[in-house]
Parts: C-alpha cells; sequence; structure tokens
C-alpha cells in the first residue's frame, strides 16, 4: 500500500498488534508470515504467539527451546508463566535422559 518497505521486526510485531485489534485478517496473516521468516529467540517467539493467538508457532518454538543449551533466565521464565517453564523443564529432562 505504500512505498515504504517494512524490515524491522519490531515494526512487523507492531502491524501484527494493530492487524489483530481491528481485524485485518490479509494483513494479520502478511505480518505473521514476515515474522516466521526471521530468526527470533523462541522464547520471545511463544509469547508473541500467545499473545496474538498464532498456535502453529509453538510446536516448533517450545523444540527450540527444549533443545537450547543454556537454560532459562528469570525473565525469560517470567514471561512464559509456571505452566510452561514446568513443561519446558519437564521436556528437557526426558530429552536429557535419551
Amino acid at each position: 500500500m505504500y512505498n515504504r518497505p517494512i524490515d524491522a521486526l519490531d515494526d512487523w510485531i507492531a502491524l501484527l498488534s494493530i492487524a489483530t485489534r481491528y481485524v485485518f485478517d490479509r494483513i494479520r496473516e502478511l505480518a505473521i508470515c514476515e515474522i516466521s521468516r526471521q530468526i527470533i529467540d523462541p522464547v520471545r517467539k511463544i509469547a508473541l504467539a500467545n499473545q496474538y493467538n498464532i498456535p502453529h508457532w509453538l510446536p516448533l518454538a517450545f523444540t527450540d527451546l527444549v533443545k537450547r543449551p543454556e537454560p532459562m533466565n528469570d525473565a525469560e521464565a517470567e514471561s512464559l508463566g509456571l505452566r510452561n517453564v514446568v513443561r519446558v523443564a519437564r521436556a528437557r529432562e526426558v530429552a536429557r535422559d535419551k
């Protein structure tokens, strides 16, 4: 629609927020597609998926988080919530045992 292309991840996330809020479905799908193409920290991707109802992002993001060598820090754990932190910890234990 406009000449200025969107390059920054934060701009795509802002567009996703607006499109979700005002039910601009085509723009929302475009934003989801563009965000999917970028490399995003799995914790942030899970938070975005929960915030903007994008459930198909969750399996891969949780898998990436479980496979990540470093444990979650306090800020990441807080953003995911207790239930998700416990699930990730459980999955990491199972993966470690295999």
